[in-house]
């Protein structure tokens, strides 16, 4: 019992030492060296655990927050794994699950690693090193530094190299997790960690850095009892060379005996990889465990995989290489995942429907229908093609849509859609319809793809001309208004603003557009009367039609009518305009209109019970007009009257001396010796007193300004004479 507990308690001893080891953050180092060219070939040869563990990094790096799910069962704290090694690393560290959700959702994908081999055998010196070692290091004694042993292996153009070490693995899947989730207690001296997770997790770092592209990993046993290392070490060195070139195509071609992904001993060897595209044919061999990889120019590929011992050959079709490395596996007697054309009315979207593929009866509901179009007119339909399936989808011929049929002179496609559609993206294309008489009109559209059982996509479409008028209501500067349309605006002229209810209008003018081809005639709501046009709704009455538009207009003519708003009531204010006419499908055009009714006062001016407006010269008849006054003692005094005739008490708030002022040139002549009071009424009155004394000879004019703070200013003219006595 003893010696069993003193077994345990060493194996959790070197448990510590290792993990805390694996903890220390992977080191990146980069230098600029002389750009070489890329070597095309491999000489050597991974072993399946090192396909393995690749398989395993560049799934990380292609879908890293799916990752966490292959590698926890549990995200609790701490978290649970279905591993027995990687859950014996995670409850010893205490790893807190919490922070691992919260860290990983944080991740972004980045492109496959390609194999190097002078990273490989780089690798290999240096784990190789460790078991000399009998250490987990980055640097064994005596040997160089990274950036140095991987230019001594042959990689010297890099642009970066970075490097993950494990010597106290204990299966590919156990070192694969101890990088990606980085767990242990040693951090960076600021950053120490404290829940289990290395801070900052620089191995996982390293393996999703996006400036990597090629990696060269060895994997090499140790179960030496004279050593501690083992049994299993790892070293990963990554890298990227400056004027690399063209990206790389890679992956795996293997028989799936768990259908659960590529394993150790699922590789398949010597399958030929042909990769058919415009940039030309490439060929590649997989190696003994299954990996293969091709560097190609950016392009769409057709990727067949062959002989050996994988059977049928498949073909991958449209297989996308861009500026980065892509991954595609082989996976014998499985199917590539292919394209699935389906079109749909309009944009695709909620309420669009499918167009079935053979269809030859056009439908409204699907837009195939376009009904009847006005001989003046056009009318465009759109539809989209959508890819349902898992692969890209090719569409074919420079004219990816063709239109046919009799009636095929009468349908133009108004735009050509993408030729390339991946998985469950679309592309659309629109269909115009121009007619020339008032027979039908049928056509077929045809689209060709790569679609297996649907290669030549089929529908009927038709339509008819008609000659019949078509009425549109212009608004404001030009802007047309729906039928139907429920909101008011000011752009269009519907909005009428705000107006006083006191006996202030506004008015709007409207203009009908005939844009069908043949006459529009106006139609009376009320018989015996020219009513084309009438108003109703919640405050109808409020909006008058004071001029009625013509009863007839022509093909492309117009006619106008104007309303007048004229609120009853403070507030909003809404009605409903509706003309009739013998518009077949708009036999009565309605469109909302609004206005705003406000309480305010307004003031008017006048003297000698005259009104006195604004701007006008003087005169006697108002008593603007003081008359020939004598320089010494020839005072006149004048009295003016402020009405409010506005909805609003008109609020004289300023200070007595600025209501009613004199301004103007002949200012000094001119005095208000009498005031309004500080509020007037609605229907109220009050006077102020201007007395005109001369200073000297000759005419004086000047102007009397009165200011409210609610109902805006008033001005007018006055005038008069000094005479010498």
């Amino acid at each position: 019992m003893r010696l069993s507990m003193r077994r345990e308690h060493l194996e959790k001893m070197a448990e510590r030492r290792a993990e805390r080891v694996l903890s220390r953050s992977g080191c990146a180092c980069a230098f600029g060296l002389e750009g070489l060219e890329a070597r095309e070939l491999l000489s050597f040869d991974p072993t399946p655990s090192e396909q393995y563990m690749l398989e395993l990094l560049n799934r990380f790096r292609t879908n890293p927050r799916a990752e966490l799910q292959h590698l926890t069962t549990s995200l609790s704290n701490p978290a649970r794994s279905a591993d027995a090694d990687v859950d014996s690393a995670l409850r010893f560290f205490e790893t807190s699950g919490t922070v691992l959700s919260q860290q990983w959702t944080q991740l972004t994908a980045v492109p496959p690693l390609a194999w190097n081999e002078d990273l490989y055998e780089a690798s290999a010196l240096h784990t190789q090193k460790m078991i000399d070692a009998n250490q987990q290091t980055h640097q064994a004694p005596g040997e160089a530094p990274l950036g140095t042993r991987v230019a001594t292996a042959g990689y010297t153009n890099y642009s970066i190299v970075g490097e993950n070490v494990y010597a106290f693995a204990r299966s590919v899947v156990h070192a694969h997790a101890g990088f990606a989730i980085d767990w242990g207690q040693d951090g960076d001296v600021t950053h120490p960690s404290q829940n289990g997770i290395q801070n900052p997790p620089g191995h996982r770092d390293n393996m999703l850095d996006s400036r990597f592209r090629e990696v060269g990993l060895r994997i090499l046993s140790e179960n030496l009892q004279s050593t501690q290392v083992g049994p299993l070490l790892v070293t990963q060195n990554l890298g990227s060379r400056f004027n690399l070139g063209n990206p790389f195509l890679v992956g795996v071609v293997f028989a799936d005996g768990g259908s659960n992904g590529y394993g150790p001993g699922e590789g398949l060897g010597s399958v030929t990889v042909q990769i058919v595209g415009a940039a030309g044919t490439y060929i590649a061999t997989t190696m003994s465990a299954g990996g293969y990889q091709a560097q190609v120019p950016a392009g769409v590929y057709d990727v067949t995989f062959s002989g050996a011992g994988f059977g049928s050959a498949v073909t991958y079709r449209n297989i996308t290489v861009g500026s980065q490395n892509v991954k595609l596996d082989g996976v014998k007697g499985v199917a590539p995942p292919a394209p699935e054309i389906a079109v749909l009315s309009g944009g695709g979207t909620t309420g669009s429907i499918e167009i079935l593929s053979g269809d030859v009866s056009p439908a409204a509901t699907d837009g195939t229908d376009f009904g009847r179009v006005n001989m003046s007119q056009t009318l465009t339909r759109m539809f989209t093609v959508m890819n349902l399936g898992q692969a890209a989808l090719q569409l074919d011929g420079a004219m990816r849509v063709v239109i046919s049929g009799a009636g095929a002179d009468r349908f133009f496609l108004v735009n050509n859609p993408s030729g390339f559609i991946l998985p469950g993206e679309s592309t659309s294309f629109s269909v115009r319809f121009e007619p020339v008489a008032t027979t039908l009109s049928n056509a077929t559209i045809t689209i060709q793809s790569d679609d297996a059982n649907e290669s030549v996509y089929t529908f009927r479409i038709k339509a008819r001309g008609e000659i019949a008028p078509d009425v549109l209501v212009w608004g404001g500067p030009v802007v047309a208004i729906v039928d139907g349309d429920t909101t008011a605006t000011s752009d269009d002229g519907t909005g009428f603003s705000s107006v006083n209810v006191a006996g202030r209008t506004k008015a709007r003018d409207f203009t009908i557009w005939n844009n069908g081809s043949s006459d529009l005639v106006l139609l009376t709501f009320i018989a015996g009367a020219s009513t084309f046009v009438r108003i109703d709704g919640l405050n109808g009455a409020d909006f008058v039609v004071v001029t009625q538009p013509a009863e007839v207009v022509a093909p492309g003519g117009t006619t106008t009518f104007r309303v007048r708003f004229n609120p009853s009531a403070a507030g909003q204010r809404f009605g409903t305009v509706q003309i009739k006419s013998n518009d077949a499908d708009e036999g009565i055009y309605d469109f909302a209109v609004r206005g705003i009714g406000v309480l305010k006062p307004i003031i008017a001016v006048g003297g000698f019970d005259q009104q006195i407006r604004s701007g006008v010269t003087p005169s006697t008849q108002n008593g603007t007009s003081f008359g020939d006054r004598a320089v010494e003692g020839g005072r006149q005094l004048r009295t003016f009257t402020i009405r409010n005739v506005g909805s609003g008490v008109m609020d004289f708030t300023l200070s007595a001396s600025t209501r009613v002022s004199i301004i103007g040139f002949g200012q000094s002549d001119f005095e208000v010796v009498r005031r309004p009071p500080r509020m007037i009424g609605v229907g109220q009155s009050a006077t102020f007193k201007v007395r005109f004394d001369p200073d000297s000879p000759g005419s004086s004019v000047a102007v009397v300004r009165i200011d409210t703070v609610n109902g805006g200013s008033f001005t007018f003219n006055i005038g008069g004479a000094g005479i010498a006595a």
